[in-house]
């Protein structure tokens, strides 16, 4: 028993410390504060797409609405293999500043990652942006990304991503496990923001990314990664944070905010979940390795605890312990994350999380490790 009290003691001061932490990085990134000048740098924006016929004209159309200069930037669909109308969806448009490649006519060429290199190897961009094909953003995502590298000098920028569907589509039970994904996702993109603001990259989201072209043939794109389906952008970040530590930042402002659709049904989401955590041992930084065990150390007494209650009261007062400490520090992390992206509401919701919480983060974390997903039909 004292064995086991000081391993729990020990692992919930680590969380607590880590989520305290991971709250005053993010308090301390700075307030990104926009300028209106004449555009200096020209942008590609690449969006790589697989079978997003029915995503691929709000996209556009988002892209097209930008307050940026259309003789300032390009877009560039990257095709990898649709075998939907995606292509012939996006040529009826008729954007004159839009160029598409398709991986399909460029042999040994598939995936993600291929889509996005082939796509750089033809832009004209000194600022390359990526984002997904199921996405939306409002006109000043653009500006706001540009006036940042101009202002900061950037290498590279992590913009904020968040959940977000027509909720008069979904009534409960759906529309509350929508929301708990809303919550945790918040919660993930805030800890990104938070770990580059304290110099400990770990997570970030290719929806909302930009960086330099001639960083991303520095850095070797993604040489040393491109066989995993997923990792286009953590690795990525590493890659170009272990280069120029000083350079790599999180761009805090609404405007900012790139919004991608949750996963609507329990298969899309563990696939998704699978994806994200299959990198969790692929990451060169082995610190991130060790926080991430560690959490899931955590999470894992949590339930062994409470089972053990059962055969000893003594090890429900454990659980209790453990749990009280997970919700108070989570509460007082995510609320100024969630006041960023005007959800403070979202609060009520952190207690009834839990369960889901903790029980997706111990299925996941073996699954995502050992077992296998389908991503976009393929299997990894």
């Amino acid at each position: 028993m004292v064995l086991i009290s000081s391993i729990v003691i020990l692992l919930t001061v680590f969380y607590t410390v880590l989520m305290g932490a991971y709250r005053k990085g993010w308090r301390q990134i700075p307030a990104f504060e926009t300028t209106q000048t004449a555009p200096t740098l020209f942008v590609t924006v690449i969006v790589p797409a697989r079978n997003e016929a029915q995503n691929i004209v709000r996209i556009l159309n988002c892209l097209q609405r930008q307050n940026y200069p259309l003789g300032s930037f390009e877009i560039i669909l990257a095709d990898d293999h649709s075998d939907d109308q995606t292509v012939v969806v996006a040529n009826s448009l008729g954007i004159a500043n839009l160029r598409i490649i398709e991986l399909a006519q460029i042999p040994g060429k598939r995936y993600k990652k291929a889509a996005i290199t082939e796509a750089i190897k033809q832009a004209k961009g000194e600022i390359i942006v990526t984002t997904d094909a199921d996405c939306s953003m409002n006109e000043y995502w653009l500006s706001n990304i540009v006036s940042f590298f101009e202002q900061t000098n950037a290498a590279l920028a992590s913009g904020p991503v968040l959940f977000d569907w027509e909720k008069s589509f979904f009534k409960s039970p759906a529309n509350f496990l929508l929301t708990i994904q809303q919550l945790e996702f918040a919660g993930l993109v805030g800890i990104g923001g938070a770990a580059l603001q304290l110099k400990f990259p770990n997570m970030c989201n290719g929806a909302n990314l930009a960086y330099r072209r001639q960083v991303f043939d520095e850095v070797g794109g993604y040489m040393g990664n491109d066989n995993l389906l997923s990792g286009d952008d953590e690795f990525l970040m590493h890659k170009v944070f272990s280069r120029y530590p000083d350079r790599v930042h999180f761009l805090k402002h609404p405007s900012a905010i790139v919004k991608t659709p949750p996963s609507f049904t329990w298969g899309q989401f563990w696939g998704q979940r699978m994806r994200w955590v299959s990198k969790s041992t692929k990451y060169s930084d082995k610190r991130i390795t060790a926080v991430l065990a560690m959490a899931y150390l955590f999470n894992l007494l949590i339930v062994v605890n409470l089972i053990a209650g059962f055969a000893n009261p003594f090890y429900w007062a454990l659980f209790a312990l453990q749990l009280a400490a997970k919700i108070i520090i989570e509460y007082y992390f995510y609320t100024p994350i969630l006041n960023f992206f005007g959800l403070p509401k979202l609060r009520r919701y952190i207690i009834l999380a839990e369960p889901f919480h903790i029980g997706y983060v111990l299925t996941i974390g073996i699954l995502g490790n050992f077992g296998t997903y389908n991503w976009k039909g393929r299997k990894q």
